[in-house]
């Protein structure tokens, strides 16, 4: 409290709350201080009963808190003392959680101000105390007791937030006149803030475990043994929800840790976390940049959706979205192969982007050497003479025979086979006859006059000694090829990422591949015996340092080859049993998924098996 002596002679005093001056001690009291100046006396009281007995003394005196005068916010005494409408400290000091509307986010005086307290009875969410404190809505902070007592004994749900606006509409009301206008919005804020506390409330008490695993505590101990002991001791309580576990991922190289270090001010955190990506979270956006893979879509349009999912998180591993983006382009390419009855090579050829050509993000391509890569690629791994041997070994090894004629019963089926199998060598066993179609042989003679088994006996005999010279290289020689590490390790990595490696979950959540004894990668017996591996010559690239070579993410989608290649199976033996067009196989493409995409007699008849046991008794 200090006195300060004016211009017309009077005294002035003013109080001095929680001074940090060592000020000399009064008479008043002997732990008061007061200090005395030419024209003011300050006074700090010991109490607060002095405090107020020497506010009544001299009304007019000013309060400051060390070198401030109190006012709205300069100090906690300030708000209690000045009991401002627009208080941002006194509805915090009548309930609890505080909410504020202000013209601007930070600094400034608030239009509104709430805050809200809410008590339930142990272990329900039936509400036993609820105290709700706005300022800006009358001369000082009220406390909205109707609307409270109106809740009270009320479960926190929908029913209750209806009850609540609807009594704070009526409660909080102000008259048109009122000081500082905007008396719709602020009428408005008072409901508003509410409901931003109801959620509050209702994300807290619906606390939800996103995952199996998911972290809800810590156990802080002096050693490992004592917080393991305590761990054990808790016990808790889940409201069992249905899991959505439909959405799967590659399983992950580093282990899914982060630290988090409270840093500075201002809520910053330091992280660190083991990742390929320090900067990114999510894998969608390099998904979305690579959904066209490398053909050109003059129409397309694309849009990622973050599923969330009751899984756990994980790091990113080799591609980051970019590998699963591609499948997608590849999957339509077989589909539209499929769908048009050629061959998918003969699509992506069509389809590969050209030089000068534009992005769907508008990226101009140059320097492109997709066609020489293509072409190359076929020519170095005889893609048609191994094409030519799949066929050859197709349905186990035997032999689909098709030609112009139209058996009749005269035999010329068998004519046919006999033909067919002496020029191959290989058992009439082994052979089978498609029926005949112009799909396959488009310009038939007709059958007649006892000529068809010439004709067509020598077109069978020619495409034998044709697929003949195709196989001779195959059955003499051994080719060797070369090895390149890095190239063979990506390849392999996409080898398992495609064909092998499945994360299996419980129908509650639970991930059942846990180690090498479920999770399956990639053994020496998978590696190819023969892997020809080769640099496209003469192809310089100006932006690569030192002429560097990028042999991680691109040998590991090359792998994908190895998917298409089994759809590639499966779609042949689909149509033996009459089935055509395109399919779906999801990657990777495991044993158990490619068995059950060759239907046949025996996927048939479990199915109706599965689907007879599945009915209600």
């Amino acid at each position: 409290m200090a006195e300060t002596q004016n211009r017309t002679g009077s005294d002035e005093l003013i109080f001095f709350v929680n001074g940090r001056k060592n000020l000399s001690k009064c008479q008043r009291s002997s732990r008061s201080l007061c200090f005395h100046g030419e024209r003011t006396t300050w006074l700090q009281p010991e109490s607060l009963e002095e405090f107020l007995l020497l506010k009544w003394k001299h009304p007019d005196a000013r309060v400051v808190v060390g070198n401030t005068e109190v006012g709205e916010s300069a100090a906690v005494g300030g708000n209690i003392m000045t009991a401002s409408p627009i208080s941002d400290l006194n509805p915090v000091f009548m309930a609890a959680d505080s909410f504020k509307q202000s013209p601007r986010r930070e600094d400034d005086i608030s239009i509104v101000t709430a805050a809200m307290s809410v008590i339930f009875y142990p272990g329900t969410d039936i509400v036993k105390d609820l105290r709700l404190s706005y300022g800006g809505m009358a001369p000082v902070t009220v406390l909205a007791t109707k609307t409270a007592n109106r809740l009270l004994g009320r479960q926190w749900g929908e029913q209750l937030l209806q009850v609540a606006c609807s009594s704070l509409a009526e409660e909080m009301s102000l008259d048109p006149s009122a000081p500082g206008g905007m008396v719709m919005y602020r009428r408005t804020l008072t409901l508003s803030l509410f409901y931003k506390f109801y959620l509050t409330v209702l994300q807290k008490l619906r606390l939800q475990v996103t995952c199996v695993g998911h972290i809800i505590g810590a156990m802080v101990a002096d050693t490992q043994l004592h917080a393991q002991r305590a761990a054990k001791a808790v016990k808790i309580q889940y409201e069992e929800l249905k899991p959505v576990v439909t959405i799967q991922e590659h399983f992950y190289l580093e282990t899914n840790v982060t630290l988090a270090v409270p840093r500075g001010e201002d809520g910053e955190m330091e992280l660190f976390i083991s990742s390929q990506s320090p900067s990114d979270s999510q894998i969608m956006e390099r998904a979305l940049f690579h959904m066209e893979n490398s053909y050109c879509i003059p129409n397309v349009r694309g849009q990622g959706f973050l599923c969330r999912t009751n899984l756990p998180s994980n790091t990113a591993f080799r591609g980051f979205g970019g590998p699963q983006g591609m499948m997608v382009a590849e999957n339509w390419i077989t589909d539209v192969a499929h769908s048009l009855g050629c061959s998918a090579e003969e699509v992506r050829r069509l389809n590969l982007y050209s030089e000068g050509e534009s992005t769907p993000y508008n990226q101009v391509l140059h320097g492109l050497t997709l066609d020489r890569c293509w072409d190359e690629c076929l020519s170095r791994s005889e893609y048609e003479q191994r094409r030519a041997a799949a066929n050859l070994f197709n349905r186990d090894g035997s032999v689909l025979l098709t030609h112009g004629g139209t058996e009749m019963g005269q035999g010329l089926h068998t004519k046919m086979v006999q033909v067919a199998s002496r020029v191959l060598g290989i058992p009439c066993s082994k052979i089978y006859i498609s029926e005949t179609s112009t799909n396959t042989v488009a310009n038939t003679s007709p059958t007649a006059a006892s000529a068809s088994s010439d004709l067509n006996g020598a077109a069978v005999h020619n495409a034998c000694e044709t697929l003949l010279k195709r196989l001779e290289r195959y059955k003499t020689k051994d080719p060797e090829g070369s090895w390149e590490d890095w190239v063979e390790g990506g390849f392999m990595q996409g080898l398992g990422l495609f064909t092998l490696e499945e994360l299996h979950y419980s129908p509650q959540g639970v991930l059942l591949t846990r180690g090498p004894g479920s999770y399956k990668i990639p053994a020496f017996g998978d590696i190819p015996t023969q892997l020809t591996v080769s640099l496209l010559r003469d192809a310089p690239n100006d932006k690569a340092i030192f002429a560097s070579k990028a042999v991680g993410e691109p040998p590991l989608f090359l792998a994908s080859s190895v998917f298409y290649a089994i759809k590639d199976a499966i779609r042949a033996a689909r149509a033996e049993s009459g089935m055509t067009g395109p399919f779906r196989l999801d990657s990777p493409a495991s044993a158990e998924r490619i068995r059950n995409a060759c239907c046949d007699q025996f996927t048939k008849l479990v199915q109706e098996a599965f689907i007879f046991y599945q009915k209600p008794l």
